[in-house]
């Protein structure tokens, strides 16, 4: 459950089946959910920053962000 920050209200972003077991429509990963948040903070989901020794960690390296979430 997501709320405020730009998050559109009483929105559902896809569908389960009747047990709600598996995905039926529109799976969405943690990921695209990191790139969601990071989009309405203004932080580019595709962002590296590096380790210690200078080696790049993404963000999110998948993740996309989901436009359903996002209010206007």
């Amino acid at each position: 459950m997501l709320f405020g920050g730009g998050i559109s209200p009483g929105t559902v972003v896809g569908a389960s089946d009747d047990r709600g077991a598996f995905v039926r429509d529109r799976p969405t990963s943690p990921e695209d959910i990191l790139a969601t948040m990071y989009h309405l903070m203004g932080v580019p989901p595709t962002t590296t920053i590096p380790d210690k020794f200078g080696r790049p960690i993404w963000l999110t390296q998948k993740g996309r962000k989901v436009d359903k979430l996002v209010g206007t």
